[in-house]
């Protein structure tokens, strides 16, 4: 069967018959969807204000965790076995509390908050995070707001930013609270020997309930996070599947970006079509595929699956997106297409597009010349990046900053996952190679060797 036929088939269109027709069309033509798709706006993350959807939800959270920050105030030293699995459960009515919690007065409502292991998660923000507990406080919960971030995560969680864009705020199952809680020291063990490790930061693990309605969720540093911000161009999410699912939709293409980053996700299938290669210098890339490697290790001895290597692409010759201006991204996601106002003629001239993220011409210009940001952009794309943050490295030509972070690291291969792989493989006949769930020890495999090859 036609290749382009197959490709076609996979993507989940709701109601865009006329789209998929043009897509079609310039697939058959070589082309890539996000050619074809214009965007002309940008989405913005705005604060989560009084009445927003979960404006209730997102003050209770920032109160509780203004309490749970300045509660313990001397540094932690040493760590007691009993610390890691400590539960602080307080509750928070709407005219504060006494002893032995002496929870503030609030205008919220009544609502309770359980804080994890509070003692074990500091003492990893000490030692991995660079900020004292008093800039945490400032950027998670002091008078600032949430940012609302909405996530096509299948997993139905949902997301805040902090107002810095450095914390993230994720909902998480019970299953993978429980998981976090059982395996906590081992996690913290893994990160205290290993502080160049990929694997996501986890700073904070809460529950908090509101009017019989439970939430757990974990604070967490963004992998894109730099104290000097980049626009990323380009996002993949990897996890070495090739089965029908692992590449970016329609709709994902039809996302508008935001001030930040892109809203398209891409996946495995994408990375493999665009013969992506990250080249990195030669003593970063062997210590890069050394500690993915005991990264991954460390969680296949935990029996966890369906993780991800999470890669952000920041093109330091590229423009980047801005208000009132149409724009596109090419095939390989490097640079961004603009066209002038309707009086230009002919619009945007498409350039040959490059076959890796390192083949691309850094004179490469658009069609209104050197297009730079304007200066109220919200992000630059020419100063130096931060060299020494955790999880951001550059190109070997000095061209590009990869941000890569392994991130879902909570699933656990239990009952459920063992009959969903039972039932894909042995019902339905699809191959490991397709399938998302697979047995730890051969997912890990199919992790490495997905994406130490890719990695130059």
């Amino acid at each position: 069967p036609n290749k382009n036929v197959i490709h076609l088939c996979h993507l989940q269109l709701e109601g865009s018959e006329q789209l998929l027709k043009e897509f079609e069309k310039k697939k058959m033509q070589g082309l890539h969807m996000e050619e074809m798709i214009e965007h002309k706006e940008i989405k913005r993350l705005n604060p989560i204000e009084k009445g927003h959807s979960v404006a209730r939800l997102a003050e209770s959270m920032i109160v509780a965790l203004r309490w749970s920050i300045m509660r313990i105030t001397k540094p932690v030293d040493k760590l007691k076995n009993s610390e890691f699995t400590e539960c602080v459960d307080a509750g928070f009515p709407q005219a504060g509390s006494g002893a032995p919690h002496y929870t503030p007065a609030h205008r919220l409502g009544d609502f309770t908050f359980k804080d994890y292991a509070p003692k074990a998660f500091k003492k990893l923000r000490q030692h991995l995070s660079g900020v004292n507990e008093l800039e945490y406080l400032e950027m998670i919960a002091a008078n600032q707001k949430f940012l609302e971030f909405i996530s096509n995560s299948r997993s139905g969680a949902f997301f805040f930013f902090s107002s810095n864009g450095r914390f993230m705020i994720k909902t998480i199952s019970k299953a993978e609270c429980d998981f976090l809680r059982h395996n906590l020291k081992k996690y913290y063990t893994h990160l205290m020997s290993n502080p160049k490790s990929l694997l996501a930061k986890v700073y904070g693990l809460h529950r908090v309930k509101i009017g019989g309605v439970s939430l757990k969720f974990v604070v967490m540093e963004s992998v894109f996070y730099s104290k000097n911000p980049k626009y990323i161009h380009t996002i993949f999410d990897l996890k070495g599947s090739r089965g029908q699912t692992r590449m970016a939709t329609a709709e994902d293409f039809s996302r508008a970006p935001t001030e930040n980053f892109t809203s398209t996700v891409l996946k495995d299938n994408d990375f493999v079509d665009r013969k992506v290669q990250i080249s990195l210098h030669s003593e970063t890339m062997k210590a890069f595929r050394e500690q993915i490697t005991k990264d991954v290790e460390f969680l296949k001895k935990l029996k966890v699956i369906d993780y991800s290597l999470l890669v952000g692409i920041h093109y330091k010759d590229k423009a980047v997106p801005q208000d009132g201006q149409p724009f596109r991204l090419t095939p390989q996601g490097g640079a961004w297409k603009r066209e002038r106002a309707p009086s230009f003629k002919g619009g945007a001239e498409v350039e040959e597009a490059p076959t890796s993220l390192q083949q691309e011409d850094s004179e490469t210009k658009s069609p209104l010349g050197d297009t730079k940001p304007s200066e109220s952009s919200a992000v630059s794309a020419v100063t130096p990046h931060d060299a020494d943050v955790r999880n951001t490295f550059d190109s070997r030509d000095d061209k590009i900053i990869y941000y890569m972070g392994v991130i879902d690291i909570l699933i656990q291969y239990g009952v459920k996952k063992k009959m969903e792989h039972t039932f894909k493989t042995s019902i339905r006949g699809e191959s490991e190679q397709e399938v998302s769930v697979i047995p730890p020890d051969r997912y890990a495999k199919r992790f490495l060797s997905f994406v130490l090859p890719r990695i130059t």
